[in-house]
């Protein structure tokens, strides 16, 4: 009978302490059901806290379609607005982290205000030591390290930029060295013995180009990165440089021409002048076929006959 009791009694504590437990489970569950009912902005994703377990507003707003960080009106499917004037703010930020990385393991996207390093109103890309790629307000684009203000449509670090439709090649003296002299007689003729045809890239069929293949320009001139690829400073210097040695190619033959018309005219010159003492020889045969006559008509004397004869003759 005593057993039985006790193990009445055991059950009967078990029972109350399952409903006790229940109770407050129950009171809990209220309590935070009640606190979610409080959360007074719509469309707010909930969040507990750290201290009560109560139920408030997180900074995520989702109404169904988009979702806002930051903002109560997203305009797209994710969007993150705040308010960021520091150097390096990260509040209106996307960070991509990978712990793995053994080199810097942060990259950033940033919209930039006054007071920042991106561009007022631009866009940048950049990892934990330096910007790479930024696009101002008014639409220029600066890539490489820390080309952060842009003053071309498209700005390298390197100093390359296009503008007005036209590329422009960083050729500044002081960025070079090894300066070497170059035959251009030389290079004219492998010109022209290097392959020129005209021809179409695999990709676009139908749009015609004229020029060399990269193996021709590579084993002709031995320029550039390697034989697969043209480079147009290399191309244009070539074309210079051909374009030189035509010119004093030019120069000689005018030269030439200028000598040997100095020299036609100088033969000219003693053409006329033989021509002048032709002239006056014709005159001083004339003259002596005249004198002739005359002395044939006069009859010799006794005295003189044996002189005029011999003067005539």
């Amino acid at each position: 009978m005593r057993r039985s009791m006790s193990a009445n009694t055991t059950r009967i504590l078990l029972t109350a302490a399952l409903a006790l437990t229940t109770c407050v489970s129950l009171q809990l569950a209220v309590a935070q059901d009640d606190a979610a009912r409080n959360v007074d902005k719509t469309n707010y994703v909930s969040k507990f806290t750290s201290t009560s377990g109560a139920l408030t507003d997180s900074l995520i707003f989702d109404n169904g379609t988009n979702v806002g960080i930051g903002t109560t009106t997203p305009a797209t499917h994710l969007h993150i607005s705040a308010a960021d004037t520091a150097a390096n703010g990260n509040r209106s930020a996307i960070r991509i982290s990978n712990t793995a990385s053994t080199n810097d393991r942060d990259w950033w996207l940033r919209v930039g205000a006054p007071g920042t390093n991106t561009p007022d109103g631009g866009f940048s890309l950049g990892d934990d030591d330096a910007y790479w790629f930024v696009i101002t307000f008014n639409g220029n684009v600066g890539m490489g390290l820390n080309v952060t203000s842009p003053t071309h449509p498209l700005q390298m670090a390197d100093g390359a930029n296009e503008d007005n439709g036209t590329w422009n090649n960083d050729s500044d003296r002081n960025l070079k060295e090894d300066f070497a002299p170059v035959d251009s007689a030389q290079l004219l003729a492998k010109i022209n013995a290097m392959p020129i045809q005209t021809w179409n890239f695999k990709t676009s069929k139908d749009v015609r180009h004229l020029g060399p293949a990269a193996q021709d320009f590579y084993a002709a001139f031995g320029l550039g990165q390697d034989d697969k690829h043209i480079s147009t400073v290399d191309e244009g210097g070539v074309a210079l440089a051909a374009v030189q040695e035509l010119y004093r190619m030019v120069l000689k033959g005018k030269e030439e021409v200028a000598s040997l018309t100095q020299a036609n005219q100088q033969k000219d010159v003693q053409i006329q002048n033989l021509k002048a003492e032709v002239a006056q020889l014709h005159q001083l045969e004339e003259a002596v076929q005249v004198l002739s006559t005359k002395l044939s008509k006069i009859e010799p004397g006794p005295e003189n006959g044996s002189n005029i004869l011999r003067a005539a003759k």
